[in-house]
């Protein structure tokens, strides 16, 4: 049996499945419409349907780019923003991407649509961002895996979600009744889990190869 051949494909498949998706590096300057697996919009309620955001801003004099809804909007937020140009604008860092509810009360949403069915690791975190109290949800369904309400950020979480094809997972900001200073940063990242079958590949292979260098 080639045990390289066997090998090689298996690494590939695991190596694939590392940062399949990140809310940074996937955020959008041309789509808010799933296309490369996001939605970023609002909701009135913790897993209620998302209104995606209908308009992109580009890097303005806060260098911060953002998704947002032009006509509605109260001092640019809600909002989905991007910080790939400055420091520090509003509390959220270079090489951060962040999310900020609305005046009304209105939780702004990072969705997030699996395109196959499998078991997926959820990491990352809600940073501690600008000055405001914030209201923290992860949810998928009718399931909730976070819900932190007037805190200050600085949310970590690590789960493991079965999924089915095209089920969503939101990760969402309220303004904890205040929405002045709320930018909130979060790093989510989403990634598949090796099916078993593929472990076991690769184990067998590297056990193979192993064996052949004691030989050698």
């Amino acid at each position: 049996m080639n045990f390289r051949a066997l090998l090689l494909p298996a690494i590939a498949l695991v190596g694939a499945s590392a940062n399949a998706a990140s809310f940074y590096n996937d955020f959008s300057t041309l789509n808010n419409d799933y296309s490369n697996g996001w939605l970023l919009g609002t909701t009135s309620t913790a897993g209620g349907t998302v209104t995606p955001f209908a308009d992109y801003t580009a890097v303005g004099g806060d260098g911060i780019s953002r998704w947002s809804n032009l006509a509605t909007e109260t001092a640019l937020v809600p909002a989905a923003f991007k910080n790939s140009q400055v420091a520090d604008s509003h509390g959220i860092l270079l090489g951060e991407a962040a999310l900020h509810g609305g005046i009304d009360g209105t939780i702004a949403v990072a969705s997030y649509k699996f395109a196959t069915a499998g078991a997926y690791a959820i990491t990352g975190a809600f940073g501690d961002g600008d000055s405001g109290s914030v209201d923290l949800y992860i949810t998928s369904g009718a399931n909730t895996y976070l819900s932190s309400l007037n805190v200050s950020g600085n949310q970590a979480f690590s789960f493991i979600l079965n999924a089915t094809a095209g089920q969503t997972i939101e990760f969402a900001v309220g303004t904890a009744g205040a929405f002045g200073s709320d930018s909130t940063p979060l790093s989510a990242n989403i990634d598949a889990v090796p099916e078993p079958a593929s472990m076991a590949a690769l184990g067998l292979g590297g056990l193979a190869l192993l064996r052949r260098r004691r030989k050698a």
